[in-house]
Order: structure tokens, then sequence, then C-alpha cells
């Protein structure tokens, strides 16, 4: 679901990962390989889910030039 461009934000995603077993969401494309023990219904609030964005935002770098020597 994640990795076929569905979702255009991290917010989105984690908001997914937060609301998936009880949202409107489109159903797994492969139903097996579903996590129902550790995601899906977290049931975080709006202000945690952007502080969990908020950190995996501080996760990034700049990319690297792969073309210098």
């Amino acid at each position: 679901m994640l990795h076929n461009g569905v979702f255009k934000t991290l917010k989105e995603v984690v908001q997914f990962y937060n609301t998936r077993d009880k949202g409107n969401w489109p159903p797994p494309e492969v139903p097996e390989t579903v996590n129902k023990k550790e995601l899906g219904n977290l049931g975080l609030t709006g202000n945690e889910v952007d502080a969990i964005v908020a950190f995996l935002n501080t996760l990034s770098d700049q990319p690297i030039d792969t073309d210098k020597p």
C-alpha cells in the first residue's frame, strides 16, 4: 500500500498506520502481509501523529552527490 504511491505525505502514512483497521482505507494488495499485531489501530491523537511526523522529518539528510569522485 505504501510502496505504490497512494500516499503523498509522511503524515498520510502515519495516519494510515494509526487508523488502518478502523478507517476508510482501500483493501491491501497482499492481505497476507498485513501486520495486525502491532499496527492498524494505534489510537494516536492528532498531536501525537504530528509529533511522530516531526521526529521522522529530523531523520532526513542532504542528498549525496554520487557524481563526485
